[in-house]
């Protein structure tokens, strides 16, 4: 990323020292708390576009219950063992943009997220998208 990818205002702001700047891939999901989950003591919370649905594991919050659209983004992938299936899972950050300055700040941590099911979404946004996340 060169400093021309990065938006005047996030250069301005007094949080522009601790702003991590990489390209990544984004997507606005339906997000519906469903209960929690004993077996992974974590909310269950489906997160959907169009025809897919699937549930992430979340940070442990008894009180975090959303209802509505959230924008994510990828910040990491995970591949099981062969002896697992091999397959490849994203580690997912939901994020909030601040209007004023571009900034995304976390919200929360989803992982367990299916790469495949991750790339059939109908929203996903192309790679390669700028996101300047503050890391404080």
């Amino acid at each position: 990323m060169d400093l021309a990818d990065i938006p005047p205002t996030v250069l301005a702001s007094r949080e522009a020292p601790s702003t991590l700047c990489f390209w990544t891939s984004t997507a606005v999901l339906d997000m519906k708390y469903e209960g929690w989950d004993g077996y992974s003591d974590c909310p269950l919370i489906a997160l959907s576009h169009g025809s897919v649905s699937v549930y992430g594991a979340w940070d442990d919050d008894h009180a975090f219950k959303p209802d509505g659209a959230g924008k994510f983004i990828v910040i990491g992938t995970h591949k099981t063992r062969m002896a697992r299936g091999g397959l490849v899972t994203v580690n997912l950050l939901l994020v909030e943009q601040d209007e004023k300055s571009g900034i995304s700040h976390r919200i929360r941590r989803v992982t367990c997220m299916r790469e495949s099911a991750w790339q059939s979404l109908e929203n996903q946004l192309e790679s390669g998208r700028p996101v300047i996340r503050d890391t404080v």
